[in-house]
Formats: structure tokens, C-alpha cells, sequence
């Protein structure tokens, strides 16, 4: 028996790492979404997983002749024909709990609209678009609070433990498929949607405005603006509004507070962007700025970088003391467990100053830290070229891990 994995993000990765519990890698093969560089950013790469265990890369035309094959879409970007499969054991995983939600943006469209559950659904895939039989589901609770980005994480952490706990079935076909419901049945295309939304429009009731916010909010992709401004959540108070929906009521640093169709609402305002700017450019006022106006100090970027890494990576001393004593994480690290004082090292490189190196050491950064690639920074450098660096390091301290 075969498996091919097609798909992206950390729901293939993990369903890969699933797999070689049960396969030999000779017997995987993966396919790839056209977006997918072998690289780590903010979600995992599958194909850079699957080169580090020595499993497969083919394209789609390559497994349908497969006869004993068990074919896995987990996010995958292709448009599936069952009939170009010599197998039949054709599977997807969706985000969303089916009838509902088939098609497009599954993680924004259920908060938009002020839905209060969802979930996964493990499904055959048939000539439609989500519409096979229902294998396998799981529900995921909405909260008034919860954002795009949660809800995608949700379905993620959900669709990991249900591949998790039905692997076994999945493999040997030990289930009873169920016709999706005409109720409830919805389906979004692509066109479905426009990001011009993100833009908020005040003439609306309270409880609109604040699903639209936390719709739109995904950092990696887009954060929702009013005024051009960016907003990361919505305060409804109890306040009925009297002005004409959209006044603003106030213009502060924390919120902006505006009235709407029902209840007067504070747009929260998001200074991410501001923070990045200043820790790059080692902007100590603009960061303690904005700085208490974070409400995650060691939220990462769309590469997994946090604001500690980037203030590390350009050499920003002043801010890196900032940030730690605000609690940012010291050891906190990208997906590719690369941590700020690696990134630390590469300044220290280009501009031959050990300041922030020394700084990093004495607040018990670890010199023998391993990246994904088994690599320490010392592994990195060139023994006479980096000498200056390398003795630096070899300085003995009480944080460093020598085994």
C-alpha cells in the first residue's frame, strides 16, 4: 500500500509525521502546493520536511496510475478529478464542518458571520467541490473573541488530532461514509470575498463591526483598517450610540471609539507595524511608544521572525534590552529553531561588534543552541575568518549547554 500527502502548511507536515509512524518513506510520496519554496516562514514547509525525512516529491500525474494508493488532500491547491485516479481511496480534509462552508475562506467567513461552531470534515473527494460523503468530523467552538487566525490555528491543532486518532481506519477503510445534508449546505467561491472589506464601514450594528474585525484579522495576510488605521479588535460598550453611525467620538492612542447603527464601539488599535519599524531602526522612543499598546510582545511575523529577532538580526542593542525587560522571550525561536542570538551573530559579522553578542551571553542566551539543522552558531563560521567571534564564544558561562 501507498500514501501521498498533497498539500501545505504545518496540517501536512504533521499528517506526514503521522504517516511514518505507520509507513516505510519508501512507501510515502508528497506533492506540493505551487507556493511551496522547501522553506519554513510562519508555517512549516512540506517540502522541506519531506527532503529532511527522504520522502518522495511527485507531481499529481504521477501517483494517479497508483493502483494501491491512499491519497491525502490537506490543503492541497489543485483541483482533484477522482476519475484520473486508478484508486478510489480519495480523501480531503476540510476546514469547516460540512454542508456548510464548502469552497473558500473557511476561517473568515464563519466569524463574519456571527456563526457560534464549526469544525474539520474528513471526506471522500468527488467530482464536486467538499461535496463527497462525510467520513470523519469534528467540531471546534467559536468564541466572540476569537480572530481568523485563531479559528485557522483551531482547525489545524482539531485536524491533527482526528488524522491522529482515525489514522488506523483511514488506512484499512474502516468507516461508513454519510451523505452531506442539503440543510445548512453552503458553498464560497474565491469570488466570493473582497479584502476591500477589511476597510471597517460604521453603518452597521456593533455586533457587525466586531465580527468583521476579527474576521479580517490574520496578521501573515492582512489586519482590518478603519480610517487606514490598523485595528486588532473591537470593545462593544454599553453605550447606545445617539450620533450618526461612524462619528468618531474619540481619536486615542489605545482606541478609537466611534458609534455604529446600535452601540458605540473602541476600535483597539494595532501597532505592530510601528513596533517592527522601531526595533529595526533601533527607535527607542517610538518603541516604548508603542510598546505598551502590544498586547503579544512575542507575536512573529509571516517569516516567524519575533520583534526580538529582528531587533537581534540588525544590531538594535538598545531595543533588545527594551523588549526583554517588557518580556520578550530570549530563547524563542522561528520555525526553523534558529534563535535571536543566532541572529545576533549574523550582525555581529557585518559589523565586527560583540556588544550585543556579549549582552545576549550574560542574560544566558545558549552559544550551544542546535537550529533544525543540528547546527550550532559556532558550526556556521569560518575558523580564521571568524576567530574574533569564535573566541568570543568559547568563553566559558554558566548558561551555556556543552553536551
Amino acid at each position: 500500500m501507498k500514501l501521498c500527502i498533497a498539500g501545505k502548511n504545518n496540517i501536512a507536515v504533521e499528517s506526514l509525521y503521522i504517516a511514518l509512524e505507520f509507513f516505510n518513506k519508501e512507501d510515502i510520496v508528497v506533492i506540493l502546493n505551487q507556493e511551496d519554496d522547501k522553506k519554513n516562514k510562519w508555517q512549516k514547509s512540506l517540502g522541506f520536511f519531506a527532503e529532511k525525512e527522504g520522502v518522495k516529491i511527485v507531481g499529481l500525474e504521477d501517483v494517479y496510475p497508483v493502483k494501491d494508493l491512499i491519497f491525502l488532500s490537506l490543503e492541497f491547491d489543485k483541483i482533484i478529478a477522482p476519475s484520473k485516479f486508478a484508486t478510489n481511496k480519495i480523501y480531503n480534509l476540510h476546514f469547516s464542518l460540512l454542508p456548510e462552508y464548502k469552497g473558500c475562506y473557511t476561517s473568515l467567513l464563519p466569524i463574519l458571520h456571527g456563526k457560534n461552531q464549526t469544525g474539520v470534515t474528513f471526506h471522500n473527494i468527488d467530482a464536486g467541490i467538499d461535496t463527497g460523503d462525510i467520513i470523519f468530523s469534528e467540531k471546534i467552538d467559536i468564541s466572540r473573541e476569537m480572530t481568523c487566525r485563531d479559528l485557522y490555528y483551531s482547525y489545524i491543532k482539531t485536524g491533527v488530532e482526528l488524522i491522529r486518532k482515525q489514522f488506523k481506519a483511514i488506512i484499512s477503510g474502516d468507516f461508513i461514509p454519510k451523505v452531506q445534508d442539503t440543510n445548512n449546505s453552503t458553498y464560497f467561491s474565491r469570488k466570493s470575498l473582497s479584502f476591500d472589506q477589511k476597510e471597517i464601514k460604521a453603518f452597521q450594528t456593533a455586533f457587525q463591526i466586531k465580527n468583521t474585525v476579527n474576521a479580517f484579522a490574520f496578521r501573515e495576510y492582512q489586519m482590518p483598517t478603519f480610517k487606514g488605521k490598523a485595528i486588532r479588535k473591537v470593545n462593544i460598550l454599553p453605550s447606545k450610540s445617539v450620533a450618526k453611525p461612524g462619528t468618531v467620538l474619540s481619536d486615542e492612542m489605545e482606541a478609537i471609539r466611534i458609534a455604529t447603527i446600535d452601540f458605540d464601539v473602541d476600535l483597539v488599535r494595532d501597532y505592530y507595524d510601528e513596533l517592527i519599524s522601531a526595533v529595526k531602526n533601533n527607535d527607542t522612543t517610538s518603541l516604548e511608544r508603542v510598546l505598551p499598546f502590544i498586547e503579544d510582545l512575542n507575536e512573529s511575523d509571516k517569516n516567524a521572525w519575533t520583534p526580538l529577532i529582528i531587533a537581534c538580526y540588525n544590531g538594535s542593542l538598545e531595543s533588545v534590552k527594551i523588549l526583554l525587560e517588557a518580556g520578550a522571550e530570549l530563547h524563542k525561536t522561528n520555525l526553523n529553531l534558529t534563535t535571536p542570538f543566532m541572529y545576533a551573530k549574523e550582525n555581529a559579522l557585518k559589523t565586527k561588534n560583540l556588544e550585543l553578542i556579549r549582552f545576549l551571553i550574560d542574560k544566558g542566551s545558549d552559544v550551544y543552541a542546535k537550529d533544525i539543522f543540528g547546527k550550532t552558531v559556532i558550526d556556521y563560521l569560518d575558523t580564521d575568518e571568524h576567530a574574533f567571534l569564535i573566541n568570543e564564544l568559547k568563553k566559558p558561562t554558566p548558561y551555556q549547554n556543552t553536551k
